[in-house]
Protein backbone atom coordinates (compact mmCIF):
# COMPACT_ATOMS: atom_id res chain seq x y z
CA UNK A 1 0.00 0.00 0.00
CA UNK A 2 1.39 3.00 -0.80
CA UNK A 3 0.98 5.91 1.89
CA UNK A 4 -0.10 9.75 0.82
CA UNK A 5 1.34 12.58 3.03
CA UNK A 6 -1.01 14.32 4.38
CA UNK A 7 0.58 17.48 2.71
CA UNK A 8 -0.26 16.25 -0.58
CA UNK A 9 -4.02 15.58 0.10
CA UNK A 10 -4.06 19.20 1.09
CA UNK A 11 -2.19 20.43 -1.69
CA UNK A 12 -4.71 18.12 -3.96
CA UNK A 13 -7.77 19.57 -2.36
CA UNK A 14 -6.23 23.17 -3.35
CA UNK A 15 -5.69 22.67 -6.33
CA UNK A 16 -8.77 20.85 -6.79
CA UNK A 17 -10.65 24.32 -5.60
CA UNK A 18 -8.05 26.23 -8.02
CA UNK A 19 -9.15 24.49 -10.75
CA UNK A 20 -13.25 24.77 -10.42
CA UNK A 21 -12.81 28.44 -9.73
CA UNK A 22 -10.81 28.93 -13.43
CA UNK A 23 -13.81 26.45 -14.23
CA UNK A 24 -16.54 28.58 -12.90
CA UNK A 25 -14.55 32.08 -14.45
CA UNK A 26 -14.65 30.52 -18.11
CA UNK A 27 -18.27 30.03 -17.77
CA UNK A 28 -19.29 33.31 -15.75
CA UNK A 29 -18.23 34.70 -12.04
CA UNK A 30 -17.38 32.37 -9.43
CA UNK A 31 -20.39 33.59 -7.48
CA UNK A 32 -23.14 32.82 -9.44
CA UNK A 33 -22.37 28.43 -9.09
CA UNK A 34 -21.70 29.05 -5.19
CA UNK A 35 -25.05 27.50 -4.23
CA UNK A 36 -24.85 24.71 -6.05
CA UNK A 37 -24.24 21.31 -4.59
CA UNK A 38 -20.51 19.85 -3.88
CA UNK A 39 -19.28 17.53 -5.69
CA UNK A 40 -19.44 14.88 -3.02
CA UNK A 41 -23.38 15.80 -2.51
CA UNK A 42 -23.94 15.87 -6.29
CA UNK A 43 -22.32 12.13 -6.42
CA UNK A 44 -24.84 10.99 -3.20
CA UNK A 45 -27.74 12.40 -5.15
CA UNK A 46 -27.01 10.78 -8.48
CA UNK A 47 -26.45 7.84 -6.31
CA UNK A 48 -29.71 7.65 -4.40
CA UNK A 49 -31.45 8.38 -8.04
CA UNK A 50 -29.79 5.61 -9.15
CA UNK A 51 -30.53 3.28 -5.95
CA UNK A 52 -34.39 4.22 -5.92
CA UNK A 53 -34.50 2.84 -9.57
CA UNK A 54 -32.71 0.10 -8.90
CA UNK A 55 -34.92 -1.29 -6.02
CA UNK A 56 -38.33 -0.49 -7.85
CA UNK A 57 -37.37 -2.50 -10.60
CA UNK A 58 -35.96 -5.63 -8.33
CA UNK A 59 -39.06 -4.79 -6.16
CA UNK A 60 -36.68 -4.19 -3.14
CA UNK A 61 -39.37 -2.18 -1.54
CA UNK A 62 -37.45 -1.70 1.85
CA UNK A 63 -34.52 -0.18 0.12
CA UNK A 64 -36.85 2.65 -1.96
CA UNK A 65 -38.48 3.00 1.08
CA UNK A 66 -35.54 3.78 3.28
CA UNK A 67 -34.75 6.82 0.54
CA UNK A 68 -38.03 8.64 1.33
CA UNK A 69 -38.43 10.93 3.75
CA UNK A 70 -41.18 9.90 6.58
CA UNK A 71 -43.25 13.44 5.53
CA UNK A 72 -42.01 13.05 1.65
CA UNK A 73 -44.58 13.63 -1.12
CA UNK A 74 -45.01 12.65 -4.13
CA UNK A 75 -46.91 14.03 -7.08
CA UNK A 76 -47.50 12.78 -10.61
CA UNK A 77 -48.12 14.34 -13.81
CA UNK A 78 -49.07 12.62 -16.93
CA UNK A 79 -48.91 14.86 -20.19
CA UNK A 80 -49.27 18.22 -18.50
CA UNK A 81 -52.68 16.82 -16.50
CA UNK A 82 -53.55 17.92 -12.88
CA UNK A 83 -51.03 16.24 -10.76
CA UNK A 84 -52.30 12.76 -8.91
CA UNK A 85 -50.39 13.44 -5.13
CA UNK A 86 -49.71 10.94 -2.75
CA UNK A 87 -48.59 12.52 1.02
CA UNK A 88 -46.09 10.75 3.44
CA UNK A 89 -43.64 7.88 2.62
CA UNK A 90 -46.38 4.96 3.84
CA UNK A 91 -49.04 6.68 0.94
CA UNK A 92 -46.02 6.73 -1.43
CA UNK A 93 -45.08 2.93 -0.94
CA UNK A 94 -48.42 1.67 -1.15
CA UNK A 95 -48.67 3.09 -4.68
CA UNK A 96 -45.39 1.80 -5.31
CA UNK A 97 -46.27 -2.03 -3.92
CA UNK A 98 -49.64 -1.84 -5.58
CA UNK A 99 -48.05 -0.86 -8.97
CA UNK A 100 -45.32 -3.69 -8.70
CA UNK A 101 -47.49 -5.94 -8.25
CA UNK A 102 -49.56 -5.61 -10.93
CA UNK A 103 -46.91 -5.68 -13.79
CA UNK A 104 -46.05 -8.87 -15.35
CA UNK A 105 -43.04 -7.38 -16.94
CA UNK A 106 -39.83 -6.79 -15.96
CA UNK A 107 -39.35 -2.58 -16.10
CA UNK A 108 -35.95 -0.11 -15.63
CA UNK A 109 -36.26 3.31 -15.05
CA UNK A 110 -33.49 5.47 -16.20
CA UNK A 111 -32.22 8.55 -15.01
CA UNK A 112 -29.96 10.80 -17.49
CA UNK A 113 -29.10 14.29 -17.25
CA UNK A 114 -28.81 14.98 -14.17
CA UNK A 115 -28.55 18.74 -13.11
CA UNK A 116 -29.05 20.97 -10.00
CA UNK A 117 -31.04 23.72 -9.30
CA UNK A 118 -29.50 26.82 -6.79
CA UNK A 119 -30.69 25.86 -3.29
CA UNK A 120 -28.77 28.05 -1.05
CA UNK A 121 -28.35 25.22 1.28
CA UNK A 122 -26.40 22.47 2.73
CA UNK A 123 -29.21 20.64 3.73
CA UNK A 124 -31.49 20.44 1.19
CA UNK A 125 -30.80 20.00 -2.75
CA UNK A 126 -32.84 20.32 -5.76
CA UNK A 127 -32.08 18.14 -8.55
CA UNK A 128 -33.78 17.00 -11.88
CA UNK A 129 -33.29 14.05 -13.91
CA UNK A 130 -34.46 12.47 -17.48
CA UNK A 131 -36.91 9.45 -17.27
CA UNK A 132 -36.77 6.33 -19.43
CA UNK A 133 -39.29 3.24 -18.42
CA UNK A 134 -38.49 0.33 -20.78
CA UNK A 135 -40.37 -3.03 -20.25
CA UNK A 136 -39.34 -6.22 -21.36
CA UNK A 137 -42.24 -8.85 -21.70
CA UNK A 138 -42.21 -12.26 -24.00
CA UNK A 139 -38.68 -11.61 -25.60
CA UNK A 140 -39.95 -8.15 -26.45
CA UNK A 141 -38.59 -4.67 -24.80
CA UNK A 142 -40.20 -1.67 -25.42
CA UNK A 143 -40.47 1.83 -24.54
CA UNK A 144 -42.99 2.52 -21.70
CA UNK A 145 -43.07 6.05 -21.69
CA UNK A 146 -40.59 9.30 -20.85
CA UNK A 147 -40.22 12.15 -18.56
CA UNK A 148 -38.37 13.64 -15.46
CA UNK A 149 -37.79 13.45 -11.98
CA UNK A 150 -38.11 16.96 -10.19
CA UNK A 151 -36.68 15.88 -6.74
CA UNK A 152 -35.96 17.71 -3.34
CA UNK A 153 -33.71 16.12 -1.04
CA UNK A 154 -33.01 16.63 2.62
CA UNK A 155 -30.31 15.32 4.24
CA UNK A 156 -31.09 13.63 7.48
CA UNK A 157 -27.70 12.27 9.00
CA UNK A 158 -25.25 10.97 6.51
CA UNK A 159 -28.09 10.32 3.91
CA UNK A 160 -29.97 12.08 1.51
CA UNK A 161 -33.27 11.53 1.31
CA UNK A 162 -36.77 12.33 -1.04
CA UNK A 163 -38.32 14.98 0.20
CA UNK A 164 -40.71 15.95 -2.58
CA UNK A 165 -40.50 14.42 -5.75
CA UNK A 166 -42.55 15.25 -9.39
CA UNK A 167 -42.77 12.62 -12.14
CA UNK A 168 -43.85 14.19 -14.93
CA UNK A 169 -44.58 11.82 -17.78
CA UNK A 170 -45.09 12.41 -21.38
CA UNK A 171 -47.94 10.08 -21.76
CA UNK A 172 -49.93 7.41 -19.85
CA UNK A 173 -48.93 4.33 -20.11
Amino acid sequence: MVRVPKIAVKRDAVYRKAALQRLFSFFGREEDHMSQPDLETRLAIHEALARSAYALDERQMDVLEAGFAEDARLEIVIAGADPIQFDSRETIMGLMRDSADTQTDIRRHVTTNVFFEDTNSTTEVRSIANLTITSVENGAIRLVTSGYYKDRFVLNGNSWLIAHRVIALDMAY
